[in-house]
């Protein structure tokens, strides 16, 4: 009997998504705003240990990572709507860390774990404008960020787990749990301003599947199984919705922190037919 770790559309992300932070940093990196007059340069490295196994069925991997980037490239909110803004050069940013994984079965229960780290950070002294931050000039609306700020919208530490069990062949529940650290929102370059950080979360999620033939599977999948509530992105902003009952007031404006809700809990069913000759599961 075969054990399948991800299950189809439940699959716990591979080692690897603290890293993309940093490459698709680089590719911004490498088109800069500047682009025209010069390119902004890129340097990176990383170092991938030989996955190893502790036991036949039981593996484990590991790497540690580091991108600098001159010229990087974020988006600037200039006030009002929680959009409105305009993208700039950002000088010299860094974001570095590790991944460590595990993946593999034992006797019918299916098991992957990873781990991610990313210390992502300016890493030379701006000027930005920000007037919404708490911190910002009142007259200019300007931040000053200073080296060794964390960028905004990353988590420092991400975990993701799957467990997947093959009650038989045709049989199987699985479950993922993903964790995610605080971070800071758009518009708090400095980290400076007084909402603070966007709090960490954690997920659980359920799926189980009947193969009742080679053609026709029955799943079910039930997401954000505790209905938790959760924010996935923070941007500093201006609300005008301050007047009697949440209508528009322009004359009563208050400067806040919003917040991008994540989805409550959902609940799906469904079947799959697969045509003869084509590959099933």
């Amino acid at each position: 009997m075969g054990h399948r770790v991800d299950g189809r559309g439940h699959r716990a992300a591979a080692a690897g998504d603290a890293r993309e932070h940093g490459r698709a940093a680089g590719r911004r990196g490498r088109r800069s705003c500047r682009e025209q007059s010069r390119s902004g340069a890129a340097g990176s490295a990383a170092v991938d240990a030989r996955p190893g196994r502790w036991y036949a069925a039981l593996g484990w991997n590991a790497s540690v990572y580091r991108t600098d980037l001159d010229d990087d490239i974020i988006f600037i909110s200039s006030g009002g709507a929680v959009n409105a803004g305009f993208f700039q050069n950002a000088g010299r940013t860094r974001r570095q860390g590790l991944e460590l994984g595990m993946d593999g079965h034992i006797g019918k229960l299916g098991l992957a774990a990873n781990y991610g780290y990313i210390d992502a950070t300016f890493e030379s002294a701006l000027t930005l404008n920000s007037p919404v931050n708490s911190s910002a000039d009142p007259g200019a609306g300007d931040i000053q960020v200073s080296p060794g700020n964390r960028v905004p919208g990353i988590p420092e530490h991400s975990m993701k787990v799957r467990m997947e069990y093959d009650f038989t062949e045709a049989i199987s529940v699985g479950t993922n749990v993903m964790y995610f650290s605080s971070q800071f929102a758009r518009g708090d370059e400095n980290n400076q301003d007084a909402n603070g950080k966007l709090p960490g979360y954690a997920l659980v999620n359920l799926d189980a599947r009947y193969q009742l033939n080679k053609q026709l599977m029955f799943f079910g999948r039930i997401t954000n199984l505790f209905d938790e509530e959760y924010e996935s992105l923070g941007v500093l902003g201006e609300n005008f919705f301050n007047g009697p009952g949440r209508t528009f007031d322009a004359g009563n404006v208050t400067d806040e922190q919003f917040r991008s809700v994540g989805a409550p809990r959902g609940i799906w069913v469904g079947m799959k037919y697969t045509l003869p000759g084509q590959p099933g599961r």
